[in-house]
């Protein structure tokens, strides 16, 4: 679920850390995915609960920003 959330530096990246493992592991639909076969949607359920939340510190937020999301998502991991 990718996603981008400024914060101000008064934060805590171990609490946020935990906050996401706990709704992921809670809420099977945070671990779901759809993959095509056969022409049929099939849906696939993630036995992984934890993703890892990544800081990024830019001065060029649209740029950076642009640059995620054309970078392709590896759902082999999924």
């Amino acid at each position: 679920l990718p996603m981008c959330k400024m914060l101000n530096k008064s934060y805590d990246i171990n609490k946020l850390q935990q906050a996401l493992t706990e709704c992921i592991d809670q809420f099977a639909a945070l671990r779901t995915s759809f993959v095509l076969k056969n022409d049929c949607l099939h849906y696939v359920l993630s036995n992984k609960k934890e993703y890892m939340i990544h800081v990024i510190q830019t001065e060029q937020i649209s740029n950076t920003i642009a640059t995620l999301l054309a970078t392709p998502i590896d759902f082999t991991e999924a």
